[in-house]
């Protein structure tokens, strides 16, 4: 495939102001971008790392779901923020602002027009085309977050696997284009830090409005095998979701160990 991610085709299109505090690594092949980077030690002098794969042997999505990750059809990245005056629950935040830049990234560079499942999906045409994990790591003497990571995986090109699993993937691309892939990381990079930098104050509200799932009748489908129908009514300020059940009763549910279907 020629649609080859290098690291001089990235900064070329970054910022100016980036590039100084900025660590890229391009790897050919890993078991995970998020792995990587929690395994080896951090480089003092940057302030963001980021590194992205080719592939992922052992891709992962929320609640250790695998993540399907072929050689050079999509991006797998992870980006490392130095943040030690938040607590855990900024993981969720930074799923948010993770969400919101792959959509603004995908608009750029696409003619597609992106919307966010929450927690941490983006859709195009109906279809997921990119999923997100945030992670926290903590210190072992103070048992405080000392860094956070945001792993993304988007789905560029239709992978060469089974027509049964290529009708559940979406894709961003019918035909290679030279450069793409380059131009929505560097783009998904630069708008991920400028969120990052501003808060999550201020993109609630566009969190909404991409939202697919305001408004909409959903089924809860839990690890124990329960299925709860409800209709989603608001994203409130904590990221949570507030939905109306068929009892009329009302639940707040944060990330959990369910999924969410239509």
């Amino acid at each position: 495939m020629g649609d080859r991610i290098t690291q001089e085709g990235i900064r070329g299109l970054l910022p100016e102001a980036h590039k100084a505090r900025l660590c890229i690594e391009v790897l050919e092949s890993i078991v995970s971008t998020n792995d990587y980077l929690k395994q080896t030690e951090p480089v003092k002098e940057c302030t963001y790392r980021v590194v992205i794969a080719e592939e992922q042997t052992g891709g992962k999505g929320r609640r250790g779901k695998q993540f399907l990750s072929p050689r050079e059809c999509g991006i797998y990245l992870s980006i490392q923020f130095q943040i030690q005056d938040a607590g855990a629950s900024y993981a969720q935040e930074l799923t948010a602002l993770s969400a919101i830049a792959a959509c603004r990234a995908i608009e750029t560079h696409t003619n597609k027009q992106p919307l966010i499942k929450w927690p941490n999906d983006v859709y195009c045409d109906g279809k997921k085309v990119c999923g997100i994990l945030c992670e926290s790591q903590i210190e072992a003497y103070s048992g405080k977050p000392s860094s956070f990571i945001a792993g993304i995986g988007i789905d560029v090109y239709k992978p060469g696997i089974s027509q049964i699993a290529a009708e559940s993937i979406g894709y961003l691309a019918e035909a290679e284009e030279q450069g793409l892939r380059n131009r929505l990381i560097a783009s998904l990079i630069e708008q991920l830090i400028a969120l990052q930098i501003e808060g999550t104050e201020g993109a609630r509200e566009e969190y909404r409005k991409r939202s697919m799932l305001l408004g909409r009748d959903i089924v809860l489908q839990y690890d124990d095998s329960r299925c709860i129908q409800a209709y989603v009514e608001d994203i409130n300020d904590q990221l949570q979701l507030l939905v109306k059940n068929t009892d009329g009763s009302h639940d707040v549910l944060d990330m959990g160990n369910f999924s969410i279907s239509f």
